[in-house]
């Protein structure tokens, strides 16, 4: 592949990084390569409080775990000679403001960034204001070298993408948090909770909800659809929806189809089912018409996720983690439970960590099983994989 089409490439992953923030590692890895250096990271900084608001990085360990405000702040001439002249837009690098034996005789240089076997850098200023700082960084090790005219040209052309990715992530953050409060209030729910279109499409379903489909339940999902093991189940919910219907038009009768079991043999209770008209504002947000919940008498562990959720304001993902950390399973095996990828696993982890105010794995645990209502799930239970 050569240069064009590796920039081309780079450029098309931070537009997918725009769209999707948990793909930032994969386009930082792509930069790193093009521009020819051993990690990269996406920063934006709170300048008041001196803290990140966000942190990306390729192949360098997340700014908590190696001091980093620490040191990067107090101790980083990049930081306090070069950050405060910079603009938005500006493309900055070490030799700007200092040279090879000032590099040597500084502890930042000399000590800091040689543990983590890096030298010099190449930095594009996406904001620069009083109150906020964003800036993509490649470092490069000594071997490696400085950067010269040419990584310096492909970072220039590689900011204005960058701007553009980080201006949709935040449109898109301020459009989910206008938009998903009635979702957010349904993911609190033990029970599984589902929004169906008047075709019976799936438009939202909860993590209780999603557990439910991926075991051995009775429904299925296929083509955004749920799909029943059994024509009864069916057509209990065929008419179930032509039901709702029916009750948006006050007929009270209706509500006796709403509701229905689904039966899963002899040795499982049957799954409860409840069908209710959506409320107008969220039917017409979302093309809508119907809130469907799932009861599943066997369900475990809602009250202990629902308990360190409420405790530390966990994300739902973030509260499956931590109580399969309370059922003793590690992030590895948690993460092939859900067929999910170590370095999602471990964002959870540090968001935990950062929430609880933990720092350690064990003293992580230890204050999760303090917290009144949660119960310990089985290892077996806790470390099936979704079916």
């Amino acid at each position: 592949m050569g240069e064009r089409d590796e920039l081309s490439a780079a450029i098309l992953q931070i537009h997918a990084a725009g769209l999707d923030a948990a793909k930032w590692p994969q386009a930082l890895g792509a930069v790193a390569r093009l521009i020819g250096g051993t990690a990269a990271t996406f920063e934006v900084f709170d300048l008041s409080s001196a803290s990140h608001r966000m942190f990306h990085g390729f192949n360098i360990p997340h700014a908590e775990e190696i001091a980093y405000l620490a040191d990067y702040i107090v101790g980083n001439p990049r930081w306090t000679v070069l950050m405060p002249r910079q603009k938005s837009g500006d493309i900055s690098w070490d030799y700007q403001f200092i040279d090879e034996r000032q590099m040597d005789r500084d502890p930042f240089y000399a000590k800091f960034l040689a543990a983590l076997d890096m030298r010099y850098f190449l930095s594009g200023v996406l904001t620069a204001t009083a109150e906020e700082y964003a800036v993509i960084s490649v470092q490069r090790a000594l071997r490696q070298g400085h950067v010269e005219q040419r990584e310096i040209d492909l970072m220039a052309c590689l900011v204005p993408h960058v701007c553009q990715a980080f201006d949709v992530n935040q449109r898109l953050a301020a459009l989910s948090g206008r938009l998903s409060a009635f979702e957010r209030a349904l993911d609190w729910l033990v029970d599984g909770a589902l929004i169906l279109g008047p075709d019976g499409a799936i438009r939202y379903a909860n993590p209780a909800a999603q557990d439910i489909i991926r075991g051995q339940s009775g429904l299925g999902l296929r083509e955004g659809r749920l799909t029943f093991r059994s024509t009864g189940a069916a057509a209990k919910f065929a008419k179930a929806m032509a039901a709702i219907v029916r009750l948006f038009s006050l007929d009270a009768s209706a509500a006796a189809d709403a509701d229905f079991l689904i039966e899963r043999g002899a040795d499982m209770p049957p799954l409860q089912i409840s069908l209710r008209p959506l409320p107008p504002a969220e039917a017409a947000r979302k093309a809508a018409v119907a809130l469907m919940f799932i009861h599943d008498p066997l369900t475990r562990g809602g009250a202990t996720t629902a308990a360190l959720r409420e405790a530390f304001g966990l994300t739902p993902a973030e509260a499956d983690l931590a109580a399969s950390l309370c059922a003793g399973i590690s992030p590895d095996n948690h993460a092939k439970a859900r067929n999910l990828s170590r370095n999602t696993i471990y964002t959870h982890l540090r968001r935990i960590k950062e929430k609880t105010g933990c720092t350690r794995l064990p003293e992580l645990i230890r204050k999760l099983n303090d917290v009144p209502g949660v119960t310990v799930r089985s290892t077996l239970d806790a470390a099936r994989p979704p079916t």
